[in-house]
């Protein structure tokens, strides 16, 4: 007997399974009814109950970034109610949050509603609320937004263009689920939160050994590329506080004496698709790397793209296809006496985001790449066409 048939049997605790009638899902257990989530939940609850309240009272107040993947609210920030009682999303300690913009929708982006300051919250107007009925256990419901059917089947009902595509109302009115009891509910949901608690300690550890990995691949590209791969190379002071020694038979020279650079094009958010098709093929890279995907390209041949604006400004991304770069980013292409795939391991081993400004938004400039100082060996040199 295969492991899953040994799981599916343990769980296979009903005396009697039913067809469910979606075309998504198929036997349920017989006891459960189907029901569109319109009788169980309070979809996007009115302001007006809260009429009467102080209007200095101090509710949280929660922007997009606030809301996490999976479940979680930051709730650092809070506002007197007068401030964020219009043209904000209201909800309260006990709701449902779901992103309804793309890609917040598609990446999982929801919680449950706890801690609010004064059991009152109000954020980003891309939310929808739900908030569940006494036939509704809370976690259950929050379980059900996240589930892979209700995701993918409310991305398809999506509306608008390019990154402004949202899910409406209707479809979360609409949307057809079983629905066990609440006692049945309580128990799903606490068992889904000791599984998947025991699968985040799985991933956190497994994200550790990954980010030990991705330390220990820098610290050797930057290793090859700034001393050389022959250990008993004799070496030389490179006069440059961030390089220290490199071979003495390297050479030392600016940047601008190799390279050109220019700022990619600006690109709407109505060209723009997050996921990949047959008319939006061609990747788009900003100043964090890759954005989506467009239908048409900047970028022809072979270059390096470095990030220009942003938390990740001085990312790396080596470019051999089509491509359109935006103008959050800059275009390195090689004039002489460098490889491409030389010089973008020297570029990355420079950690340039140590160059950006300090301001709320960092910038890199061209000029601040072009006037690098780089160490490099001489064509055909021992490491020069190894690195790749």
């Amino acid at each position: 007997m295969t492991n899953a048939m040994t799981q599916q049997r343990k769980r296979a605790t009903y005396t009697a399974y039913k067809p469910s009638g979606l075309m998504w899902l198929e036997d349920v257990p017989s006891m459960w009814p189907i029901s569109r989530l319109c009788f169980q939940v309070k979809i996007n609850p009115v302001k007006s109950e809260i009429r009467g309240i102080p209007q200095d009272t101090s509710v949280s107040f929660v922007p997009m970034e606030a809301v996490g993947e999976y479940g979680g609210l930051r709730l650092e920030q809070t506002h007197a109610l007068e401030n964020v009682a219009n043209g904000y999303t209201y909800f309260r300690d006990g709701d449902v949050v779901v992103a309804k913009i793309t890609p917040c929708f598609e990446n999982g982006k929801g919680s449950i509603a706890d801690g609010l300051e004064n059991g009152i919250g109000f954020g980003t107007t891309e939310l929808h609320v739900l908030r569940p009925s006494s036939f509704m256990d809370r976690n259950y419901l929050f379980y059900l937004t996240i589930s892979h059917a209700f995701r993918k089947i409310g991305a398809s009902y999506m509306y608008g263009a390019g990154g402004q595509k949202r899910v409406p109302d209707t479809f979360i009115r609409d949307f057809r689920h079983p629905i066990p009891t609440t006692k049945e509910q309580r128990s799903i949901a606490a068992f889904l939160d000791r599984e998947t608690a025991r699968i985040d300690a799985l991933i956190e550890k497994k994200q550790r050994q990954i980010e030990l990995l991705q330390e220990k691949r820098s610290a050797l590209i930057s290793h090859a590329v700034t001393k050389g791969l022959a250990p008993k190379a004799p070496m030389k002071d490179s006069g440059i506080e961030w390089l220290g020694e490199i071979p003495a038979h390297w050479e030392v020279a600016p940047l601008r004496w190799h390279i050109k650079i220019a700022s990619g094009d600006f690109l709407p958010n109505t060209s723009l698709e997050v996921v990949q098709s047959d008319g939006y093929s061609v990747p788009a890279l900003g100043g964090n790397g890759l954005m989506g995907y467009t239908d048409k390209a900047n970028v022809h041949g072979s270059c390096i793209v470095v990030g220009r604006v942003g938390a990740q400004c001085g990312n790396i991304h080596r470019v051999n296809s089509p491509s359109w770069v935006t103008d959050n980013a800059l275009i390195v292409r090689i004039i002489k006496s460098f490889n491409e795939p030389f010089l973008g391991a020297v570029l990355d081993a420079s950690n340039l985001n140590r160059l950006a400004n300090q301001n709320a938004q960092p910038l890199i400039t061209g000029l601040m790449v072009k006037s690098l100082i780089v160490s490099r060996p001489p064509e055909g040199a021992m490491g020069y066409r190894k690195i790749h």
